[in-house]
């Protein structure tokens, strides 16, 4: 069962990560952004919770639950996603192989991201990333 829990300008959501969960909590993410009026972020969080939920999928047992936190910041978004692995991702120096199917969602989220990591946790780690708004003008 997964539950999401909604205070002032933070939504925080627990759940059973599944292939089928990530569209969910991408439509979750959407919701929340417009009732923020942060729409002018919502793909590029959407893709960003995408790739750290991926990893997730990749790298944690089937089994693993994870909370996504997200809450609107001075200058844009913080989007973190917990899991139960606390081993931090290694730096891989050498790009993917051209037709290899993984290996380039910490790049994308570094791509869009203006700040990213991941850090350890009481249960795991903490995978985050920070989006700024665009100028507006």
């Amino acid at each position: 069962m997964s539950r999401t829990l909604t205070r002032r300008r933070t939504f925080l959501h627990r759940a059973e990560l599944t292939p089928a969960a990530v569209p969910a909590l991408r439509r979750i993410l959407r919701s929340h952004l417009e009732l923020w009026s942060l729409e002018d972020l919502s793909d590029a969080a959407a893709l960003c919770l995408t790739e750290l939920l991926g990893n997730v999928l990749q790298h944690c047992p089937r089994d693993s639950w994870v909370t996504v936190r997200v809450h609107p910041t001075e200058h844009g978004l913080r989007i973190e996603v917990f899991d139960p692995d606390p081993r931090l991702p290694g730096h891989h120096a050498a790009a993917p192989h051209p037709l290899a199917e993984s290996g380039r969602g910490l790049a994308l989220v570094a791509a869009l991201a203006t700040h990213h990591g991941h850090t350890p946790a009481a249960h795991g780690k903490c995978a985050w990333a920070e989006l700024n708004s665009p100028p507006h003008g």
